[in-house]
């Protein structure tokens, strides 16, 4: 899908490329190959294509997602998933509250797709920040509203992979609404029988529970950290496919 996309290109906005995609033009490769003096495209189109198609197939295959960074901007980096799915992380966290002015991280849940992994405020928190240096893409439900607020708000220096998928507005283009749980049922994922009735008050609960002496509550909070974040890859899959599917491109693109 990445290699079918030109909206990343400055001056080639959603209808330009809707127009590329009419001519037949479905990927990189068919622009590349473009007469300019056959006049499929207008010439400033095909000025902008000349100018940026080189670089984007060279960011392609050094695996330099910054070159596609503009795709964040336009609710767009869901098309860069399968050429960065090695170089992916999976995110969620857990607070004190709502507000990262007065609320503190309690845990941060990440998965690189294989295994799940959770930090802890009192534990190896501070440990995050060199962890999410390793990957290109982070994937979060709400995590521009929410999530990633906060960890700016704990790690001002903190440098987070170039590319932000956010699950949330992924869905709504789907017509799906709510909160995550809502979506999941909608997608028919299912939580363990522990925790399939907790929310976010819970959380901070559980939390508070910890904080007093019960091991048993920071067990029971990470079980449910772990089901939202190994749920977000479920819905990535799931998301990809049913917004592919809307394009019109040919199925090998």
């Amino acid at each position: 899908m990445l290699e079918s996309t030109f909206v990343h290109i400055p001056g080639i906005g959603p209808a330009t490329e809707q127009a590329l995609w009419r001519q037949g033009i479905h990927t990189w490769a068919h622009a590349d190959q473009l007469d300019p003096a056959s006049r499929v495209v207008r010439p400033r189109a095909h000025t902008l294509l000349q100018q940026y198609l080189p670089d984007s197939h060279r960011a392609l295959a050094t695996k330099n997602a910054v070159f596609f960074a503009r795709l964040c901007t336009l609710g767009e980096a869901w098309r860069a998933y399968r050429h960065f799915v090695q170089d992916v992380v999976y995110l969620d966290i857990e607070t004190t509250g709502l507000s990262p002015a007065y609320d503190q991280i309690t845990i941060v849940g990440v998965s690189d797709g294989e295994a799940y992994r959770v930090f802890r405020a009192g534990g190896d928190l501070d440990a995050l920040p060199e962890y999410l240096r390793r990957f290109r893409v982070i994937i979060t439900f709400n995590g521009a509203g929410f999530d990633l607020r906060f960890l700016r708000a704990a790690f001002p220096r903190l440098v987070l992979p170039p590319l932000h998928i956010d699950l949330r507005r992924v869905t709504n283009r789907l017509g799906l609404t709510g909160g995550l749980k809502a979506i999941e049922r909608s997608l028919g994922l299912q939580r363990g029988a522990a925790v399939e009735h907790l929310s976010g008050f819970d959380a901070v609960r559980l939390w508070r529970q910890y904080q007093r002496g019960d091991r048993n509550s920071l067990d029971l909070l990470i079980q449910y950290n772990a089901e939202d974040v190994l749920h977000l890859k479920a819905i990535m899959e799931m998301s990809y496919a049913a917004l592919r599917s809307q394009m019109p491109l040919p199925p090998a693109c």
